[in-house]
This record gives C-alpha cells, structure tokens and sequence, in this order.
C-alpha cells in the first residue's frame, strides 16, 4: 500500500504522457493512475449502500471527495449516514 494516497496528496494529476517525457514522469503517472485506482474503488465500495445513487460517475478520487464533502454538506443527507461514511472513510 505504499503511495495509496499519492492521488489524494497531489494538488494536480500529473501531465498526459508524451514523447518528451523522462522516465520519472512516466513512472510517477503509472503510480498516481494505480493509486487514483485503488482509492476510487474502495471509496466506492464504502459507499456503495448509502450514497451511490446520489454520486455521479467521476474517475479522480480528489475530485470524488470533494463530491462527497458537497453531498455531505446537502439537504437530502442524512446527517448520521454522513457521520458513519466520514469516519469510515478516514479511517
């Protein structure tokens, strides 16, 4: 589980591959698009019964829990799923 935040701990996702790019580069893009992974779907499958019908299909976990902070903060919430989904999803 090394780097399983890298997706959540950049401020951007990295630059689309090119030609020009060094091998770090691609390296660091491989690893953030397996992290992005590995976070959406366990974000996913934590919410699964509660929130899934309300969540719009998106593919940057950063960008998803910026949905959840928003849906949270909502007037359709349920305030004690959003307090059980907060403390699942930090720890």
């Amino acid at each position: 589980v090394i780097d399983l935040d890298l997706a959540l701990k950049m401020d951007k996702d990295p630059p689309i591959i090119t030609k020009t790019n060094t091998d770090v580069d691609k390296s660091l893009k491989e690893a953030w698009e397996w992290s992005n992974r590995l976070v959406l779907n366990m974000m996913r499958l934590i919410m699964a019964t509660n929130v899934k019908p309300y969540m719009p299909k998106i593919d940057n976990a950063r960008e998803f829990m910026k949905l959840v902070k928003d849906y949270s903060r909502s007037d359709i919430t349920d305030k004690s799923i959003v307090g059980n989904l907060s403390s699942e999803l930090t720890n």
